[in-house]
């Protein structure tokens, strides 16, 4: 931004540029095309009457267009959230690749590489975090997660126009400007205690957002039969049989598929359905599903909008049994209740861990309330994450308004359970994208769609639960690739081997209860 107002300005000095270039900032600049609503009042106190009529008549000049030009000037696009490249000719004219998420139907912009320490110069907006946020740090309370949700979206959307990897290092830097502002509003607190400053929480919450928004950026207008084909990688197509068919079924044709379609997104809004048809044709679509889903950039939203039936519990889970090549759905009814009972067993023998500990308790007294012994099978997960040290509110979330699951910024696959607890839940919601698409009323049923969910999406495990899910995939689901994995190779899980806590795990109860095998 300091390039373009000594452009703007020539000779104006370089400590009135920088602090034309705090104002800017300060009255919500964000953009190239926030310019245009820039007035002479924003800025009097500054420049002089005649810099502010230059000013505002350069930075409002219709040939001043966001595009990028070929001979860009070398700045760091951090030092404003608003300009990734400017150029300048010898008339004074100027081109600009504006960082805005906002893009028309046929002209997107994508992030330049930023300079090495951008994190150091980037301005967190504080000005957009809503009033919530300041207002718990002056009480010295907590904010509510839906406001810190909101706040994280917005640092990261600002963060997504410099750059696509911002890497830990960098959302650290981010994080600890947050906290150094808002001191008491994100401690890690154990009770009464603070055992932290919240800084690595909040980087982990923004590492999430980044990556859960770059999945977000779809093209859903994009015609998916045109699509180039994209390369099958190990961690998309891993632990699938049928991850992209390469013909149509017996006497098909892509035509005839397309009214197969057509018909199925007809169907689907009518009262009364014709199950039966929508069944086989959904079986013969499988492979049109699968090209759209891996060769679009494809949200949850897109895929409903194309593939509507897609969503529901019947057909998710008969998608997943051809892509997995098993019946998830059987596997997960017989062995959550068998296995989960004996995870349960084991675990009452690890009470000397705290969080298995107060586990166990918690499914003592659901199993007194219910009068049955359910929440044994029920609490074998919560059980799982709490002896790997894994958060479970990324897997389960309870009493989610439709409104809190909009503002919830982790779009990794999630159950919101509908009752007072998990144990007693009456109902189950299967959340992908931040979009509700399933419920179910059985346990099973929900951690069979929680699961199916993210092969079906080529949805890498959650950094933050994939020992959980690693470990229910190779001892519950039984899949068991020889090589690959679910997780992101940034979590530095060694390729071609299964996590060495989970066989530990695995190993452990298979001695206790000869039933586990890997």
């Amino acid at each position: 931004m300091e390039n373009f107002i000594s452009c703007a300005l020539p000779g104006i000095g370089e400590e009135m540029i920088k602090e034309l270039n705090e104002k800017l900032k300060d009255i919500g600049v964000l953009v190239f095309e926030d310019l245009n609503y820039v007035e002479e009042d924003h800025i009097k106190d500054i420049l002089k009457p005649i810099q502010v009529k230059k000013f505002l008549e350069f930075s409002q000049n219709s040939e001043i267009i966001p595009r990028a030009t070929s001979h860009p000037v070398d700045f760091c696009p951090a030092d404003s959230l608003i300009f990734q490249a400017v150029s300048v000719d010898t008339s004074h004219h100027i081109s600009v690749e504006a960082t805005s998420s906002v893009t028309n139907d046929s002209d997107s912009v994508t992030p330049s590489v930023p300079c090495k320490n951008w994190a150091e110069d980037f301005t967190v907006p504080f000005y957009a975090f809503p009033k919530e946020i300041e207002e718990a740090n002056r009480k010295g309370q907590q904010p509510s997660k839906m406001h810190v949700n909101e706040m994280v979206r917005t640092v990261v959307t600002q963060i997504l126009n410099i750059t696509e990897t911002p890497g830990r290092k960098n959302l650290r830097v981010i994080a600890e400007k947050i906290i150094e502002k808002f001191p008491g509003s994100f401690q890690d607190k154990w009770g009464d205690s603070i055992i932290g400053d919240g800084t690595m929480t909040l980087m982990k919450r923004l590492e999430n957002c980044v990556d859960n928004k770059k999945r977000m950026r779809c093209c859903i207008e994009e015609c998916y039969e045109n699509a180039p084909k994209r390369r099958k990688t190990l961690r998309q197509s891993y632990g699938c049989v049928q991850w992209q068919p390469s013909d149509f079924p017996d006497g098909e044709t892509k035509e005839q598929l397309s009214i197969y379609q057509k018909w199925l997104k007809e169907e689907y809004v009518k009262v009364e359905k014709n199950e039966e048809k929508v069944e086989e044709l959904m079986g013969k679509c499988y492979g049109m599903q699968r090209y759209f889903i891996n060769n679009v950039k494809s949200s949850v939203l897109s895929v409903q909008e194309e593939w509507p039936f897609l969503l529901h519990e019947e057909y998710l889970l008969k998608h997943a049994a051809i892509l997995l090549g098993k019946d998830i759905l059987k596997i997960f009814h017989e062995d959550i209740p068998k296995k989960g009972k004996k995870i349960y067993d084991f675990m009452k023998t690890k009470t000397k861990l705290l969080k298995v500990a107060n586990c166990i308790k918690g499914i003592e007294f659901a199993k007194i309330q219910l009068e049955n012994l359910t929440p044994e099978f029920i609490g074998a997960i919560p059980l799982l994450m709490a002896y790997f040290e894994e958060n479970q509110s990324l897997l389960f979330k309870e009493k989610l308004s439709p409104d809190d699951i909009k503002t919830e910024s982790l779009l990794t696959p999630y159950l919101v359970t509908f009752g007072c607890n998990l144990y007693n839940a009456k109902e189950f919601a299967l959340v992908i994208d931040g979009q509700i698409t399933t419920y179910c009323s059985y346990f099973p049923t929900a951690m069979a769609l929680l699961f199916a969910s993210y092969f079906i999406f080529n949805i890498e495990f959650n950094a933050d639960t994939a020992l959980t899910m690693e470990f229910i995939q190779r001892c519950v689901a039984d899949i068991n690739p020889s090589r690959g994995t679910k997780v992101s190779p940034k979590e530095k899980v060694k390729h071609g081997c299964i996590t060495k806590k989970v066989v530990k795990l695995a190993t452990a109860i298979n001695d206790y209860e000869k039933i586990f095998k890997l």
